[in-house]
């Protein structure tokens, strides 16, 4: 399946649920609920690329749970939540949910949320057992962390530029592994670029730099 060349608005329009720019979600079952058979039900080769999403909402640009072998590619992402939005999500560009083997590649990410419920917004969000490789992604201005990669997930991250975080340009946390090189890093408060706590690690490392 494909996702491509689509210009998406997310409005603030106070959902009763999470709101999504795009969502590709899968899931494996084991036993039976809400009248939904118990099995393997993840998604895979699934490719989500040139479109155009402006998250008025403090939902999520693009979300994968349960997506494997797909991409994420030059893609433009704007989390822009005022400071009257609602919502019930972070606010993160892009976020992984126990989803494997992806690639995210060449994708323009921008954070300018104002909203206090968006405190805590990301770039890109690895979690749950997620692993991807992240190549050539332009990120700005992150709330909290440009890259975070967390939850016994793991990253490759090649040649980014990360210009300006909250908190860490790239941060492992909770027995993640990262491996990184080749990024471009700008931090506004000169903050650690990299970053690992909970036992994450960066090029096997556990220390900040």
């Amino acid at each position: 399946s494909s996702i491509t060349n689509n210009k998406i608005t997310v409005t603030n329009r106070k959902y009763s649920a999470t709101s999504y720019g795009i969502s590709v979600y899968g899931e494996k079952r084991t036993k039976v609920k809400n009248g939904i058979p118990k099995g393997d039900f993840r998604i895979a080769k699934v490719t989500v690329s040139g479109n155009t999403v402006y998250l008025k909402d403090s939902g999520y640009g693009i979300w994968f749970q349960g997506t494997m072998n797909s991409k994420i590619t030059n893609n433009n992402i704007v989390c822009a939540t005022s400071k009257s939005g609602d919502g019930k999500g972070n606010g993160d560009g892009v976020r992984l949910v126990k989803s494997t083997k992806n690639t995210i590649l060449g994708n323009r990410i921008t954070v300018k949320n104002k909203n206090s419920k968006c405190k805590n917004a990301c770039g890109i969000v690895l979690t749950n057992g997620s692993s991807a490789t992240i190549t050539q992604n332009i990120l700005k201005k992150a709330n909290k962390d440009s890259i975070f990669v967390t939850q016994k997930s793991t990253a490759a991250i090649k040649k980014n530029t990360i210009q300006g975080a909250g908190r860490y340009g790239v941060h492992a946390s909770e027995k993640s592994k990262v491996t990184a090189s080749g990024n471009k890093i700008k931090l506004i408060k000169k903050k650690y670029q990299y970053r690992t706590s909970l036992k994450g690690k960066v090029n096997g490392k556990t220390r900040g730099s």
